[in-house]
């Protein structure tokens, strides 16, 4: 049979974990209620290139990386993958991070301007 004061303790110790998570989801509800949202800053820019832009992880990768150089802005702290923009039937690069994330897709008028587009948390 369970002793009191073990029971006791066992049950501090899953409400010492249960509390701080229902609070958690109680403030991130509301938030979501009144549509409170981090703030980002976003720079966009059109670069053209002499070929059109394949869908390629590596050579866009290569590309964001070039364009990051050249403006000054440090790489994003994450991992880069190709996506499907099912609205704009196009590939994108998708590079996320914790300090910045950015975006690499080729124009929808002009296979030869690609619209890099780096967006920072607030």
């Amino acid at each position: 049979m369970i002793k009191r004061y073990t029971l006791m303790k066992l049950h501090m110790i899953l409400a010492s974990l249960v509390l701080p998570i229902t609070i958690m989801f109680f403030i991130t509800g509301v938030l979501y209620i009144f549509d409170i949202e981090p703030e980002s800053a976003k720079q966009e820019f059109r670069i053209e290139y002499a070929r059109p832009l394949q869908p390629d992880v590596e050579r866009l990768l290569a590309l964001a990386r070039k364009e990051l150089a050249v403006r000054g802005i440090s790489e994003p702290l994450g991992e880069a993958k190709l996506e499907w923009d099912s609205d704009l039937e196009i590939f994108y690069l998708d590079w996320d991070g914790s300090n910045h994330w950015l975006k690499l897709r080729p124009s929808t008028r002009n296979m030869h301007v690609a619209v890099l587009k780096i967006y920072t948390p607030s």
